[in-house]
């Protein structure tokens, strides 16, 4: 993952980080990765995945720039989270 503009808070596996523009960060296989938009203007990052998956997740979830968003059912959210091959977990911990 590559920021181009803005800062964010990233949690990756059990280790935390602020990072700020150019800043990289390489997720291994199977380690939960959890970030926050901490700035006040738009961040844009970059995602390369080395296979696919996740990506299709984000095409599921994402809205075309100048469209506006619409609010998703849980079941859609969840059938995106199937296709993608994505698990996510709560604050608490428990996954979602």
């Amino acid at each position: 993952m590559f920021i181009h503009s803005g800062t964010a808070h990233v949690r990756l596996g059990d280790q935390e980080r602020d990072l700020h523009v150019r800043s990289m960060v390489f997720i291994p296989t199977n380690t939960w990765v959890w970030l926050k938009n901490t700035s006040t203007e738009v961040m844009t990052i970059t995602f390369v995945f080395y296979a696919p998956g996740f990506d299709d997740y984000l095409r599921c979830t994402s809205v075309p720039a100048g469209e506006k968003p619409t609010p998703m059912t849980q079941e859609n959210w969840q059938q995106c989270q199937h296709e993608g091959h994505a698990l996510f977990e709560a604050a608490d911990g428990k996954q979602k």
